[in-house]
């Protein structure tokens, strides 16, 4: 992995339930959406994510959900 933080456009979200999609969308991940991976906790799960200048910790697993695309670091 690069040196966080990284930026990711989100392109889709992919084989989620639905309550797990509808806490995303609560949450502003939506697809055509910037997401920026900003922490990776010690033991690799969760991450920590900033999505609409709001930092919050994301489990792996759902993370995992995410189809991105990375954007230009600058």
């Amino acid at each position: 992995m690069n040196k966080l933080p990284q930026k990711f456009r989100i392109l889709q979200l992919d084989d989620c339930d639905a309550v797990t999609r509808d806490h995303l969308h609560a949450l502003g991940v939506f697809p055509g959406k910037v997401i920026e991976l900003c922490q990776i906790c010690p033991l690799g799960d969760p991450m920590i994510v900033k999505v609409l200048n709001r930092k919050w910790a994301m489990p792996k697993e759902i993370w995992r959900h995410l189809k991105l695309s990375p954007e230009e670091q600058g």
